[in-house]
This record gives structure tokens, sequence and C-alpha cells, in this order.
């Protein structure tokens, strides 16, 4: 069953040399035409900076909070951009939010998107491990 088809054009019998036939474009999913680009903006929220972050640190690893919709790739162009380092490899993990309550009122927190930035052997960052 094809979801997507591609536009056709009527075929004629007569055949004339002086019109030239316009190409048949196929019609692209919005899933494969990729991500739409960021205008500038940055994906990494802040440093998240706890103890487990700080012991991954001594590893060149360096955990991010990032937006909801950051990919890999642009992770790494971004901590790249921003930090002059070369990212090796990127992580992400995606945690939800807590139920929470308050007396008799019940909600959630916000979930959270982090990523952890493994760098380059010799590179390190301005934060995550106190000396």
């Amino acid at each position: 069953m094809a979801l997507w088809k591609r536009k056709t054009e009527p075929t004629s019998t007569s055949t004339s040399a002086a019109a030239p036939q316009k190409p048949v474009e196929a019609i692209v999913s919005p899933s494969a035409q990729g991500a739409r680009p960021r205008m500038g903006r940055s994906v990494l929220v802040r440093p998240h900076l706890t103890e487990k972050s700080s012991v991954l640190a001594e590893r060149r690893q360096y955990t991010f909070l990032v937006t909801p919709d950051a990919e890999k790739i642009s992770i790494a162009r971004d901590v790249a951009a921003r930090y002059g380092v070369h990212p090796v490899r990127v992580h992400i993990i995606r945690l939800p939010g807590k139920h929470v309550r308050y007396g008799k009122i019940a909600g959630q927190r916000s979930g959270v998107k982090k990523a952890i930035v493994t760098l380059k052997e010799g590179e390190k960052l301005p934060f995550g491990v106190k000396t």
C-alpha cells in the first residue's frame, strides 16, 4: 500500500520537439525532509552540574541540559562552536517528569532531556571538576 504517490504527467501521443516536458517530482514525506533549521538558537540550555556529572567530567564526559528537539549532531556542533573543543561521542537521555503532591493538589514536573558529551583525549571544559 503506497502512502506517497508520485505526480504523473498525462501522456500524449503526439511528440512535439518545441515543447520540453517538465520533470516528474516526487512527493516526499515530512519525516524524510529532515529537521528544521534552528535559526541561530543553540540547542544547549545549560551545563548540568551534579555530583555524578563531576565524576563523569574526570573521564572527559560532560553533561548538558538540551532542548526537547535537540539531535546528537546539533548538540555536538553547538558544543564545538561554544567551547572550541572536539566532541567524539554524544549520548542522549530523556527523563520523564515526576508526579508530585502538595497537600491535596497533585501535579507533574516537566521532563528534561540531557546529553552526555565525550570530548577528544586531552581536552576539557572549564567546569565540572573541582580541583
